[in-house]
């Protein structure tokens, strides 16, 4: 870039295709380039490398605005394309919305390969098909696609697009299914003249009519039959934000319950976000662990209760930190004072005598529905129990009333089938001799998959140990325990080591894989070592026991020290962490935790670390752990010692 190049008249004048390194300098600065173009010329624009939320335009000569980024519905305003009518000149128009300075950025010119529609969304695996394909620098309206023959749950599979070197510009993808496919057939916007949809099936279809479009299809169950109902449309690249209804004959929605409010309280210190676990409540006495909660239409479930006034009320969670919500409803924005309700959920029809709080239907319907990590990009998901035999109608409709060509989706009827991924973390490990840091093993559950997963490391080097554990039924993350030993050495950087998780369904194995990297092996003195005052915890449902820790502190540190419990179960959790956790102060070497088991809890045979932490300005802050401790049941351990 070169300055000035703020106004049209100084629109900087560039050839093309190119690469051109910019900056946004000044809050409101725009930064504006001339090219050519002849009638016909297709041009694709693109900014990388930049944390602009950016505002990206096209203009003609005259400053018209030939088409801007957000037109194309782009999440991060990031590409445009654009057709050339006649020869001339154009100018590419760079800025930030939030009108901020000091942010860099890449801007790519060229006739790059975009695709801004397909039809349809995606295809069954092991079909080769022709795809409808519209956009920019293609080499023509269709594409062939060959899908793999064999796939998973939320499969794709790359456009093969013609490679154009240096092109910024990602080709899309398809959803590849293992299911029958069908394309939709209008009018099909009641239950008169509903599409039939077969099980197991996919059906493409558009939310394109003529006044806020619905699709309608129907399908047959069994009474207690569960089927999957599910559209795929935001993840693929469609702008509809989908909504999915089951229907009765009548075109009625269908009741999967009756919400009954049995306590009341209301949001308290600040507004809360639609993805935050964490609420804060004005008081929370009337709450236990997994009670459900209804908080404007979203209903959730209590995982912890506070130990302090000053602390939040935590809701289940997916793994990426998005709190749960329950029944097929949505999470939302909420305002300070909003009523927060303790619920229970009756079967549909349940009458009740008046309390003096509201009782709430609920419907078989979905806004957004999340995968198994916890994502949603507008995409919609209900697990349908079929009430009776008979048919029912779902409806596919735009949460907000768009339609167009372009709001293109799959919906498809399957059954659950259980599943699982792995993951492993931190990927790079960095250990003293002697001192045990802990690995992160965590299993994504799909599908109501709940079965015990044996997890294991393999050929780990000379002087590293890695027990093998079971990660439990409900369970979705362990803490492994990695021991380098006084011989263990540094491995090489591009080393590799693997996991292996083994489990079950439905009889057939099941196998998944993942790896930690590089293993760094320091031979120097570490600041810490973690002592506890026995390596078996006996504890009975109800009651509190207690653990003491004490720190070995070397080379000169005397820095305050929070610890943790890992590994222990759902129901089981340390007392008075206070606004800070566990901390062992400046200079103490002691600190006795007290370990709370909830009367209902019996699964507590687990192997659990007290762990200590280095706090330092960086992300990664050293860890330690202590050596491996037996967490059981207090009449197990009764049992264990009169066999002996």
């Amino acid at each position: 870039e070169a300055e000035p190049n703020d106004g049209e008249a100084e629109a900087q004048a560039i050839e093309w295709p190119n690469v051109l390194i910019g900056q946004i300098a000044q809050p409101g600065d725009v930064d504006r380039y001339r090219i050519n173009v002849t009638a016909g010329q297709e041009i694709v624009c693109a900014l990388t490398d930049t944390a602009l939320n950016a505002g990206m335009r096209l203009l003609d000569s005259e400053g018209k605005e030939l088409t801007t980024a957000r037109a194309f519905g782009a999440s991060s305003n990031d590409t445009l394309g654009y057709r050339a009518d006649a020869d001339g000149a154009i100018v590419i128009e760079i800025s930030d919305v939030d009108l901020r300075g000091g942010l860099g950025y890449r801007l790519h010119v060229g006739a790059y390969p975009m695709v801004t529609g397909m039809w349809p969304l995606g295809l069954r695996a092991g079909d080769p098909q022709s795809v409808q394909v519209a956009g920019f620098n293609l080499a023509g309206d269709t594409i062939e696609v060959d899908p793999p023959d064999a796939v998973r749950q939320d499969a794709t599979t790359r456009v093969p697009l013609t490679a154009v070197e240096g092109s910024p510009v990602s080709a899309p993808v398809l959803a590849v299914a293992a299911y029958e496919e069908s394309l939709e057939s209008e009018p099909n916007d009641r239950v008169e003249n509903a599409n039939p949809l077969a099980f197991p099936m996919t059906v493409n279809g558009r939310v394109d009519g003529e006044g806020q479009d619905a699709d309608v299809y129907r399908f047959s169950a069994q009474k207690g039959q569960m089927i999957v109902l599910e559209t795929a449309a935001a993840t693929l690249g469609s702008p509809l934000d989908s909504v999915i209804e089951v229907l009765d004959a009548s075109g009625n929605l269908i009741e999967q319950g009756v919400v009954r409010c049995v306590a009341e309280t209301f949001l308290t210190l600040s507004p809360r976000d639609s993805r935050s676990a964490g609420l804060r409540l004005d008081v929370w006495r009337d709450l236990r662990l997994n009670d459900y909660v209804m908080l404007g239409g979203e209903i959730l479930r209590v995982s912890k209760i506070p130990d302090y006034a000053d602390e939040d009320v935590v809701f289940s969670a997916y793994p990426n930190g998005q709190r749960i919500p329950y029944f097929g409803t949505t999470p939302e924005h909420h305002a300070v004072y909003t009523k927060i309700y303790k619920v229970e959920v009756h079967p549909p029809g349940t009458s009740f005598a008046p309390n003096g709080m509201p009782v709430f239907p609920l419907y078989w319907r979905n806004d957004d529905g999340f995968t198994a990590n916890g994502d949603t990009k507008g995409d919609s998901r209900l697990d349908f129990m079929a009430p009776e035999d008979g048919d029912y109608f779902v409806r596919v409709t735009d949460a907000a009333g768009n339609e167009g060509e372009q709001f293109a989706y799959r919906l498809t009827a399957r059954p659950l089938e259980p599943d699982f991924d792995v993951s492993t973390g931190p990927y790079r490990v960095n250990v003293a001799q002697g001192s045990r840091v802990p690995i992160d093993v965590r299993v994504v559950r799909k599908d109501g998959f709940d079965g015990e997963v044996k997890v294991e490391f393999h050929d780990l080097p000379e002087g590293i140990t890695i027990e093998p554990a079971i990660i439990k039924p409900g369970d979705d993350l362990i803490r492994l325990s990695l021991l380098a030993g006084p011989n263990a050495q540094s491995t090489p950087t591009d080393a590799q080591f693997r996991l292996t998780a083994e489990s079950t369904v439905n009889g057939e194995p099941i196998l998944r894989e993942s790896a930690i990297g590089a293993i760094t092996v320091s031979a120097m003195q570490p600041d810490l070592k973690v002592n506890t005052d026995r390596q078996q915890v006996a504890l009975v449902p109800g009651n509190v026991t207690t653990l003491s820790v004490k720190l070995d502190r070397h080379n000169g540190f005397n820095s305050r020290v929070p610890i943790d419990v890992l590994n222990l179960p759902f129901g089981v959790y340390v007392m008075n962490t206070g606004l800070n956790g566990i901390l062992v102060r400046e200079g103490e070497l002691e600190r006795t935790v007290e370990i709370y088991a909830e009367p209902w809890v019996r699964d507590i045979d687990r192997t659990i670390y007290v762990q200590a932490q280095i706090e330092t300005q960086s992300p990664l802050k050293p860890v330690f752990l202590c050596d491996p401790i037996q967490l059981k049941l207090a009449d197990q351990v009764a049992r264990n010692y009169e066999a002996k």
